[in-house]
């Protein structure tokens, strides 16, 4: 133009921090799912072995009346958990259907006696791993059953396996009403859908 020569750029944008931002959102994102899964994994295995526990007791319970040791009750239900995952495995069931995490801890604390640890602490570890005041309770009275020799054991499991009873159904009835207050938000939004879908044809016709 007018002699002479024009040239026409666009300056490049630097996308590096942009870049870095959004690496740094993903990140934390991916954080964030990640200990949120963890959490759902704990609170899923705390309330696997609260609802297990009155079946433990049960078991417990017949094996003693049928002339075990605790130690022999705790080998004979961990040999019986054993075999049903290997039945199961055998179907091509998945890991996550089989395990249960009290009959793991039942087996941990079987390999630990085969170990030589001793059968009093191996049931307070037993206890503790379960984490849940009554398991950590479980694990105290079968020690001091070891040590002291405590008679009517066979009654107390007894006694606690129908107190547990109650336990699991009261938590059962917790946990369908958490359900039943998940479903609300869909519920109500569902309704929101449906009143919008009658009353907008309502609305134009006029």
């Amino acid at each position: 133009m007018e002699g002479k020569n024009l040239l026409w750029s666009h300056r490049a944008e630097n996308p590096l921090p942009a870049m870095l931002v959004l690496t740094l959102i993903t990140a934390v994102c991916i954080y964030l799912e990640m200990d949120s899964a963890v959490h759902r994994r704990a609170e899923a295995r705390k309330t696997q072995l609260m609802l297990d526990y009155p079946d433990l007791m049960w078991k417990m319970t017949m094996l003693l009346g049928a002339g075990l040791s605790i130690r022999g009750v705790f080998f004979r239900i961990s040999g019986e958990y054993q075999r049903q995952k290997k039945e199961d495995s055998e179907k091509k069931q998945t890991r996550r259907k089989t395990v249960r995490y009290v009959y793991e801890e039942v087996t941990s604390a079987c390999y630990e006696m085969q170990r030589g640890v001793s059968e009093a602490q191996a049931y307070e570890r037993f206890g503790k791993r379960c984490q849940l005041p009554e398991y950590i309770r479980l694990g105290c009275v079968l020690s001091q059953n070891v040590k002291k020799g405590a008679k009517g054991l066979a009654d107390l499991l007894e006694t606690e396996a129908a107190a547990s009873l109650n336990d699991r159904r009261n938590h059962a009835r917790k946990i369908g009403e958490q359900a039943g207050t998940k479903l609300l938000l869909p519920m109500v939004l569902m309704l929101a859908v449906v009143l919008v879908v009658l009353m907008v044809p309502a609305f134009l016709s006029f």
